[in-house]
C-alpha cells in the first residue's frame, strides 16, 4: 500500500510542543502534543528544557518517517528565545526564559546608550523579549560562557541547523522585537558591530528556501523555520484580497495588521506597539498582550481559592445579562506590558462561585485586550478581523470582541494551527484561496 504524503510541521509554544502532519491539500492526517517541564537555568529561573524537546522530535519524526511518504519538514516556534552554538557546533545551554528577570543596571546602561533604539528598532524595551538584549546580558553576566559563543541562532532557526547542520538567520525572528533590526536603514543595528556580535549572526535567507536534512531528516527537505506570529499570518496573506486585522490568539494575543502603511511613533511605541515581519521582509504594524499567560495565572488563582477543577473554566458559558452587570478589578493596575498577574484572597472573597469571579477576570482581560487591537487599526479602512488560535474556543471572548468592534466582521476559525499550516505553505509553496482558508479554518462570522 502505498504511504500517503505530507508536510510535517513541528509548531513549539511556550506551553505546549506541537507535531503536525498535512497532506498536500492542507488536511491534518497526524498530531501529536506535549507538555515538557522547565528546567533552571544557572540562576534558578526556570528555562525550556532544549534537550528533551529535540529527542520528543527526533521520536515523532522516526515514526512518521515509518508510516508516511514525506515531501518536507519545518518548524513553527516562538520568539525572544536564542540559542547559544559553541565552536564543536553543540548548544551551550540552558535557553534563557524570556520572561528571565533582567539587570536593571546592565539594561539601564545598555538602552542610555543607544537613546534612539527602541525606535528605529520598533522594540518596545522588554527586558529578555529583546532578545537582542540578552547577548549585551550574557557578555556582562558570563563572559566565560559568552566567549565559548560562535554562532548565535533564533529558536525556529535552531530546529533548521539541529536536522540540517546548515547556519541561516531569517527575516522574521529578526525584526520581531529583538532590538537587532532598524527600520529605517532596513540593516542590522549599528550596535551589534560595535558590542562585537556581528560575526555570530548567520547570514539571512528566505524563509521559503530548505536544505537536505541528516541524521533523521535524511534527505528530506527542511526548512529554515519561522517566528510563530509571522507564520500565522501568512495563510491569511494568501488568501485574503480585503485588509484585515488577524488577533493570533496564545500564550501573547498578538494583533497583527499587515497594510499598515506608517511608521511607529513614539506614542505609540511607549503603549507597547511594536513591528513585525512578514516572510517577504514587509512590516507589519503589531501589539501583543499577555493574554493567555495571564488567563493561566488568574485561573490558577481562582481554582486555589474555590478547590474547583482545572478547567473549570470550559464549562462556563457566555451569559451577556451577567457580562454586563459584572464589574473588572478596578483595584489592580495590569497594563498591556504587565507579564505578572495576581489575586489576593480579599479579591476573590466577594465572589460566591468561580463563575462570576472567572467573568470579572476575563472582563478585566478584555479591556485590555480591546486597548491592544485598537493600537494597530490605524486610521485606514480595515473590513475584516480573524480571530485563531486558542482563544477562538472562548466563546464570552469572541463573542465580547465581536461586540466592541461593531463596524468589523469579525471572524473566528475553529482551525488552531494556523501558524503551523503557514509554515507548511512555506515548504509546500502551493496556492492557498480563501475558499481553502474559510473551508479548512471552519470560518465563522461572530458579530
Amino acid at each position: 500500500m502505498q504511504k500517503q504524503e505530507g508536510v510535517v510541521v513541528f509548531d513549539i509554544g511556550k506551553t505546549h510542543k506541537k507535531c503536525f502532519l498535512f497532506s498536500l491539500k492542507f488536511q491534518v492526517l497526524y498530531q501529536d502534543r506535549i507538555t515538557i517541564q522547565e528546567i533552571p537555568d544557572e540562576d534558578g529561573f526556570l528555562s525550556e528544557d532544549l534537550i528533551s524537546i529535540l529527542k520528543w522530535m527526533e521520536e515523532v519524526l522516526e515514526r512518521l518517517r515509518q508510516n508516511f511518504q514525506l515531501t518536507a519538514l519545518n518548524f513553527s516556534a516562538y520568539g525572544a528565545s536564542l540559542i547559544l552554538i559553541d565552536s564543536e557546533g553543540n548548544p551551550l545551554l540552558p535557553l534563557y526564559n524570556y520572561l528571565k528577570p533582567t539587570d536593571s543596571k546592565i539594561e539601564n546602561e545598555f538602552y542610555n546608550s543607544y537613546p534612539e533604539l527602541e525606535l528605529s528598532s520598533a522594540s518596545p524595551r522588554s527586558g529578555f523579549l529583546n532578545s537582542g538584549f540578552q547577548l549585551v546580558w550574557l557578555k556582562k553576566r558570563y563572559p566565560q560562557k559568552f566567549n565559548r559563543v560562535q554562532h548565535v541562532l533564533h529558536l525556529p532557526q535552531f530546529f533548521h541547523y539541529w536536522f540540517t547542520k546548515q547556519l541561516v538567520s531569517e527575516a522574521c525572528s529578526i525584526g520581531c522585537h529583538t532590538s537587532l533590526w532598524d527600520y529605517t536603514t532596513n540593516s542590522y543595528q549599528k550596535w551589534i558591530s560595535e558590542q562585537g556580535f556581528a560575526n555570530l549572526l548567520p547570514p539571512i535567507v528566505r524563509a521559503d528556501i530548505t536544505a537536505l536534512g541528516q541524521k533523521g531528516a535524511k534527505n528530506l527537505p527542511v526548512g529554515v523555520g519561522l517566528h510563530d506570529s509571522s507564520a500565522a499570518l501568512i495563510p491569511y496573506l494568501k488568501a485574503e484580497k480585503e485588509p484585515f486585522v488577524l488577533l493570533s490568539t496564545g500564550t501573547w494575543n498578538v494583533s497583527l495588521n499587515a497594510f499598515s502603511k506608517n511608521n511607529l511613533s513614539q506614542t505609540e511605541l511607549s503603549q507597547g506597539c511594536l513591528t513585525y515581519r512578514t516572510i517577504e521582509g514587509n512590516s507589519v504594524k503589531a501589539s501583543r498582550f499577555f493574554m493567555g499567560g495571564a488567563h493561566d495565572q488568574l485561573c490558577k488563582c481562582i481554582r486555589s481559592h474555590f478547590e474547583c477543577a482545572t478547567d473549570f473554566y470550559k464549562e462556563i458559558d457566555y451569559d451577556p445579562v451577567l457580562y454586563d452587570q459584572t464589574k473588572a478589578f478596578s483595584e489592580h493596575s495590569w497594563s498591556l506590558s504587565a507579564t505578572d498577574f495576581n489575586l489576593e484572597t480579599s479579591s476573590l472573597q466577594k465572589f460566591d462561585n468561580p463563575t462570576t469571579a472567572y467573568y470579572a477576570v476575563m472582563k478585566s482581560l478584555i479591556e485590555i485586550q480591546v486597548q491592544s487591537i485598537q493600537l494597530v487599526l490605524d486610521q485606514q479602512v480595515i473590513k475584516l478581523m480573524y480571530i485563531d488560535g486558542g482563544f477562538q474556543k472562548n466563546k464570552l471572548f469572541v463573542k465580547r470582541i465581536g461586540e466592541h468592534f461593531p463596524k468589523l466582521k469579525v471572524y473566528r476559525s475553529d482551525f488552531s494551527l494556523g501558524a503551523a499550516l503557514g509554515a507548511a505553505l512555506c515548504v509546500q509553496n502551493s496556492a492557498f484561496s480563501r475558499q481553502n482558508l474559510h473551508n479548512i479554518y471552519g470560518i465563522k462570522p461572530i458579530n
